[in-house]
């Protein structure tokens, strides 16, 4: 729990945090100027998933939050002291779970942020929205709409930010051998487009990497869609583990 404690510390109580999910926020709304004719916020947010490299930068950005904690404890060996006072397991355990939940927040966080800020700005949903009836047709969630947009929303950017988080802790996992900040902070984006091109285009799958995490463009029904995140994340959760724990054992036998 020592552990666990002094690294929520470390990824949230700290000024970096506040400015990435300032910075999520801006991004959003750069991301959705190009759709500001849209008549409410359903609209222009949909319009805007998955249709910009800003998108993409998000990866970065919310791996940021604490993907990089490991090349930090690599500096001056200061990992040696750590793994004296705790064990590498609970080592690991804590790291990873502290990156996974501290990109999810900076993601939730920074969205919610840009749209408490459309809100001044645009209407939730229009009445009679053609939109909303698109959705319906194109989601298994559909019993949301149009009663609960919000909720619809706000699912769509959990999704999301479940994404960035399964990305940045396989570039923590990756980070005892990259040992390099800024290579650690491209591998999200960079491995989400691999594994968009494997499931796409080398393996031609119905469901790929991206549309994994879309809350539309997708029949699968609703429990079998959420089992299907949390084995996904579970996933890239061991991985990362595994990944680390090699890491870090190389790096005591050098």
């Amino acid at each position: 729990m020592k552990v666990l404690k002094m690294d929520l510390y470390r990824a949230f109580l700290n000024i970096k945090f506040l400015g990435l999910v300032i910075t999520t926020a801006v991004l959003w709304y750069l991301n959705t100027r190009r759709f500001a004719g849209e008549d409410d916020i359903l609209s222009i947010f949909f319009a805007a998933v998955g249709r910009s490299t800003i998108t993409y930068i998000l990866l970065v950005v919310c791996g940021a939050v604490y993907g990089l904690s490991i090349c930090e404890d690599f500096q001056d060996n200061e990992i040696r002291n750590i793994l004296c006072r705790s064990k590498l397991k609970n080592y690991i355990l804590s790291k990873v779970t502290v990156c996974m939940v501290g990109a999810i927040t900076a993601y939730f966080l920074g969205s919610m942020c840009y749209l408490l800020f459309e809100f001044t700005r645009y209407p939730l949903v229009i009445h009679n929205s053609m939109v909303v009836e698109n959705l319906k047709e194109l989601t298994t969630f559909h019993i949301l709409l149009p009663e609960h947009v919000l909720e619809f929303i706000i699912l769509q950017i959990l999704m999301n930010g479940i994404c960035c988080g399964c990305m940045a802790v396989i570039a923590l996992g990756l980070s005892p051998y990259l040992r390099d900040g800024f290579l650690v902070l491209c591998t999200p984006p960079v491995l989400f487009f691999i594994l968009l091109f494997i499931s796409s285009t080398l393996l031609k799958l119905s469901t790929d990497t991206e549309s994994i995490f879309w809350i539309i463009m997708t029949t699968v029904p609703c429990g079998n869609f959420i089992i299907r995140i949390i084995l996904y994340t579970a996933a890239f959760y061991c991985i990362s583990c595994f990944l680390l724990y090699r890491g870090i054992r190389r790096y005591e036998y050098e």
